[in-house]
């Protein structure tokens, strides 16, 4: 889906799948993160992951079928929230958004 659009992507299913991907050189530029993940609650790894310095840049939205659960997705960090189902449109718009303000803040 993200191929017709020019992006690259990769998935990890659980969070020993992350941990690895996040571990190479090639950073992603963003993660998407679901709240609820195998046995884990996305928005712990959210919290987690923005304590570290080698990925406190990477901007995160947390996605969630359940409005209630991502009400306060800043307390966990995350640089968004989409709530599930989204349109396509909607969520690449948060992804030029998020990426356009961290190039941004990058060339000052």
């Amino acid at each position: 889906m993200f191929k017709k659009y020019q992006y690259d992507c990769a998935t990890a299913d659980c969070l020993d799948a992350l941990y690895k991907q996040l571990q190479t050189d090639d950073l992603p530029d963003i993660l998407l993160m679901d709240v609820r993940l195998n046995g884990v609650d996305g928005r712990d790894i959210c919290k987690e992951l923005k304590t570290r310095n080698a990925f406190k840049s990477i901007p995160i939205i947390l996605m969630s079928s359940s409005p209630s659960k991502l009400k306060d997705y800043k307390k966990f960090n995350a640089d968004d929230s989409l709530e599930k189902p989204f349109e396509m449109t909607h969520l690449l718009a948060k992804i030029d958004d998020l990426l356009h303000s961290l190039h941004a803040h990058s060339t000052d």
